[in-house]
């Protein structure tokens, strides 16, 4: 078994190792709460009461791939944030020293047994958070999740068609300080949460690029309560609050730089 400083050394190198080798936009990354995309009892909305200090909420994340992809070693991900305030609310302030919720958002790669579908292509797979970035581009209500996961580089993993829906990873939001004291005021306020971006790199990595979701729709976003009038600086920032609009994939990804 790895300790833990080698797979924290080995996360870090699989970053550095995204910004010079070849990489994969990979299709069809999807986020659901509670279960995997495409199990019974997975939402697209979370609504919460606030009221509760104890457990958490479960945003699972998954893809499904068009081409075969051979002696994948790792991934990077990238989830955009997004309120319906002035600002990012206190509450979804993350990870970064002083924060008040600093502790409250975790990654795990360990997927719910009890699920029929999303099976595991990478069961020795570890990885972390590696930075969450508030205010990007001037616009006070966003957040920029950054993440990656990976296994050992003598044991890479392929990744099929025929495996449909494959399980990635949990993001696991605490609802710590959400009331009495020291509470961190914002929990109600609506919130946008879209997993934009997918990178898979190995040793026989070629590019690809892919225009979205499997099926160009709604799987790659969240909303929290509701997400009514979540603004991320040029527009409306959760599609899923505004269902009487057509939005072109291209133009909601735009929504998120």
């Amino acid at each position: 078994m790895r300790s833990p400083s080698r797979r924290v050394q080995f996360v870090s190198l699989l970053l550095f190792a995204m910004l010079v080798l070849p990489v994969l936009a990979f299709a069809g990354p999807h986020i659901r709460w509670d279960q995997c995309y495409g199990e019974a009892g997975a939402l697209a909305n979370k609504n919460f009461a606030c009221n509760t200090n104890t457990g958490s909420e479960r945003l699972t994340v998954s893809c499904w791939s068009p081409d075969t992809m051979a002696y994948v070693t790792g991934y990077e991900f990238l989830v955009q944030i997004a309120s319906a305030s002035a600002s990012l609310p206190a509450w979804w302030q993350y990870k970064n020293t002083g924060t008040c919720r600093a502790v409250a958002l975790t990654f795990n790669t360990t997927r719910d047994p009890v699920w029929a579908g999303c099976p595991i292509v990478a069961p020795s797979e570890f990885g972390n958070i590696a930075a969450y970035r508030t205010g990007e581009g001037g616009y006070s209500t966003t957040a920029r999740l950054i993440g990656a996961a990976g296994v050992a580089p003598d044991a890479p993993f392929d990744i099929d068609p025929a495996d449909g829906e494959v399980f990635l990873f949990n993001l696991m939001i605490s609802h710590t300080k959400t009331v009495g004291t020291g509470a961190c005021a914002g929990c109600t306020i609506p919130v946008c949460l879209a997993i934009e971006r997918m990178k898979y790199v190995g040793p026989n990595a070629r590019f690809k690029s892919y225009s979205g979701s499997k099926n160009h729709d709604g799987e790659w976003f969240v909303s929290w309560q509701g997400g009514a009038g979540v603004v991320s600086g040029t527009g409306e920032g959760c599609p899923a609050a505004v269902p009487v609009r057509n939005a072109t994939w291209g133009a909601i990804k735009t929504l998120y730089r």
